[in-house]
C-alpha cells in the first residue's frame, strides 16, 4: 500500500525506482510533486487495484500513458491528472484491456491541455462526470467514443471557455447530461447533440454568451 506515499514532496523530480509490480495502491502517491514533468520511467501497476488522484496537482507537462501497465481489473481513473495544470499533451492512453468505468475529473483543472488526446476507452464508460471541465486550451471537443458514455455526462465540459463549435456529439447511451456545457463562453455553434436518453439536461447552455446557432438536439 502506497497510498501518498510522496504527497506534497515538491523536490522530487523524477519517478522514482521502485517495485511499481508490488503495489496494490496508488491513490494520492505523487499528488503535488510539482517538479515532476514527465513519466519517464516504465511502471508496471498490473498488481494495483486503485490509481485514483496519483497524479493529481503534480506538475506533468507531457505523458506517454504507454509506460504505464494497468490491472485488467481497475475500474476507475478518478482524478488521476486532476489540475495538472501544466499538462499539455496524453499519448497512447488505453484502458481497453481494462474494466475502467469512472473518468470521473480526470482531466478537471488541466487548463493548458490540448484538445489532441489520444485515449481507447473501454467499452463501459459510465460515469463520466466533469471528465474535461475547465480545460480551457480546449479549441475543439476532444475526440473519443462519447456514445459509449452509459450513466453520467454531467458538467463533462463546464468551462471549456475557448471551445466554439460543437457537432455531432453523441450522448445517447448518459441519463445525466446537467451543466453539460456550461460557462463555455465563446461557444458559438451547436449542431446535431444527441442526448435522447437523457432524463436531466438542466442548466445545458447556461452563460454560453455567444451560442447563437443551435440545431438538430435530440
Amino acid at each position: 500500500n502506497c497510498y501518498g506515499m510522496f504527497d506534497n514532496c515538491k523536490s522530487l523530480t523524477e519517478i522514482p525506482n521502485l517495485p511499481y509490480n508490488q503495489i496494490t495502491n496508488a491513490v494520492y502517491m505523487f499528488e503535488n510533486c510539482m517538479n515532476i514533468t514527465t513519466i519517464d520511467k516504465e511502471m508496471n501497476l498490473s498488481n494495483c487495484n486503485c490509481i485514483n488522484y496519483m497524479f493529481h496537482n503534480s506538475g506533468l507537462e507531457n505523458v506517454d500513458m504507454s509506460k504505464i501497465k494497468f490491472k485488467s481489473t481497475l475500474n476507475s481513473v478518478t482524478s488521476l491528472f486532476k489540475n495538472c495544470t501544466n499538462l499539455t499533451t496524453v499519448t497512447n492512453m488505453n484502458f481497453s484491456g481494462t474494466n475502467v468505468n469512472n473518468y470521473i475529473n480526470l482531466f478537471n483543472g488541466c487548463t493548458t491541455l490540448s484538445d489532441n488526446i489520444q485515449i481507447q476507452e473501454s467499452n463501459n464508460m459510465y460515469n463520466c462526470y466533469a471528465m474535461f471541465m475547465n480545460c480551457t486550451n480546449f479549441k475543439n471537443i476532444p475526440n473519443i467514443n462519447y456514445n459509449n458514455i452509459q450513466y453520467c455526462a454531467d458538467y463533462i465540459f463546464y468551462g471549456c471557455k475557448n471551445i466554439t463549435t460543437i457537432n455531432n456529439l453523441n450522448l445517447s447511451k448518459a441519463n445525466e447530461c446537467k451543466d453539460l456545457i456550461q460557462n463555455c463562453e465563446n461557444l458559438t455553434t451547436v449542431s446535431n447533440l444527441n442526448l435522447y436518453n437523457a432524463i436531466n439536461a438542466d442548466w445545458l447552455f447556461v452563460n454560453c454568451k455567444n451560442l447563437s446557432n443551435v440545431d438538430n438536439i435530440i
